[in-house]
This record gives C-alpha cells, sequence and structure tokens, in this order.
C-alpha cells in the first residue's frame, strides 16, 4: 500500500479544514494475477493527528468501475510502547 502524505495541498486552501490542521492522504494499489487481467484501488482522505482518518475509495477492474465507499477509522495502542 502506498500513501502519499501532504500537508499544503489542497486541503490547505479551504480555511475551516486548514485551522483544523488535517493531512492530507492518497492511496493507490495495483493488482494483477494470472485470473484478473488488472485491479486497480484509488482512495483520497485526511487524518488528524495520526489517530482519525477519513477515506472515500474506488475501485476499477479493467476498463469497468466499481462502486465507492467512505471508511473513518481510529488508531488506538493497546499495551506499553
Amino acid at each position: 500500500m502506498q500513501n502519499i502524505i501532504s500537508e499544503d495541498f489542497f486541503l490547505n486552501k479551504i480555511p475551516i479544514i486548514r485551522k483544523l490542521k488535517l493531512q492530507e492522504i492518497a492511496g493507490f494499489h495495483f493488482l494483477k494475477t494470472k485470473t484478473l487481467e488488472q485491479y486497480l484501488e484509488f482512495s483520497l482522505g485526511f487524518e488528524k493527528l495520526g489517530v482519525f482518518r477519513a477515506d472515500i475509495f474506488t475501485s476499477f477492474t479493467g476498463k469497468q468501475r466499481g462502486t465507492i465507499g467512505f471508511m473513518l477509522g481510529i488508531k488506538k495502542s493497546f499495551g506499553a510502547n
């Protein structure tokens, strides 16, 4: 999985987003097997302090687009670090 994080790309142009200090996240995944010619996933989202995250994503199989999904996440550490 490849994620590209940039603090000053698009979201910094929106005042409320800039004030919340959100980081942008973009992702791309590619899979090719003997039975599956080409599978792609693209995602865009934002993250706050590496703890809260929201993404919107879609997939492509060949030239056909899959459904669009939305994912929310919270990172929680357990035990001593």
